[in-house]
């Protein structure tokens, strides 16, 4: 059963909804006909790092910790919604669903789902909580890791578990991204290969055809070329591939070989 304003109000004065230091006739006011609108009191970055405003920018989350504290007797639990003007405006909430018997302060998680940084303060209200009395008790009411949370834990006792499973992520984030980085440095190796080698063929069909350069300065200007277009290469490589191998050094060596080869012929 779904509780109204009046078993509400009485959850107030039987301290299962506890609304600290905000003022009785306050709390009372914050009663809907089937819930309690929540008051921010900050806005938790970490365990650390709580703040009284925060600028939500578009895909980014953030934990509100609230006013006011729960607790539960053994046959009721609680919800967390998202009012209707944050819904409208681009908030989203994650936010679990309270067990018989938990005390603890109310905590729960806001998305920004819109294009557009939505800008966030104590004054104005983001989520209510409801509450539903069961028709009889459980035989285990809750107990767990987040029992009497009265500051922000963050991830709790599952710290460790959880953060393994982030640091695995991330290392496939990473490797995606040093794949995508190859990608990207075979791509400009590969293009500029192919215009130097198409560039150099049309020039040396055009000196030939038009007989106006000494052979000698034609390869000179061959083995300048190529030993750029070497060096150009290895330079990509070692700016943007994720793995150097070996045959990028030989390449730059090979490079300046050519080079100092073309100056050994002009001069």
């Amino acid at each position: 059963m779904l509780l109204v304003d009046s078993d509400i109000r009485k959850l107030i004065d039987g301290n299962v909804l506890l609304t600290r230091d905000i003022p009785k006739d306050e709390a009372y006011r914050s009663i809907t006909s089937i819930a309690y609108d929540l008051h921010t009191e900050y806005f938790a970055i970490s365990e650390t790092a709580q703040l009284p405003t925060y600028d939500l920018n578009p895909g980014e989350s953030v934990f509100v910790g609230c006013c006011e504290e729960i607790r539960l007797p053994d046959d009721m639990v609680a919800r967390v919604i998202l009012r209707n003007s944050r819904i409208r405006q681009g908030l989203s909430l994650e936010a679990p669903v309270y067990q018989p018997g938990h005390h603890t302060l109310v905590f729960f998680r806001i998305t920004n789902v819109s294009h557009e940084v939505i800008s966030l303060n104590r004054d104005k209200g983001i989520a209510a909580i409801m509450f539903e009395q069961l028709d009889h008790k459980p035989d285990h009411p809750y107990d767990g890791t987040f029992q009497k949370e009265l500051s922000f834990q963050n991830m709790g006792s599952y710290a460790k578990q959880y953060r393994l499973e982030m640091t695995t992520l991330e290392e496939k984030a990473d490797s995606i991204k040093h794949l995508e980085r190859n990608i990207y440095s075979n791509i400009i190796t590969l293009m500029t290969i192919f215009i130097a080698l198409f560039s150099l063929i049309n020039v040396n069909i055009e000196l030939a055809y038009a007989e106006v350069i000494e052979r000698q300065r034609m390869i000179v200007f061959n083995l300048t070329t190529i030993g750029s277009i070497a060096f150009l290469v290895s330079l990509i490589q070692m700016c943007f591939a994720h793995k150097k191998g070996i045959w990028v050094g030989i390449l730059l060596v090979i490079s300046l070989v050519i080079l100092g080869l073309a100056v050994k012929v002009a001069i």
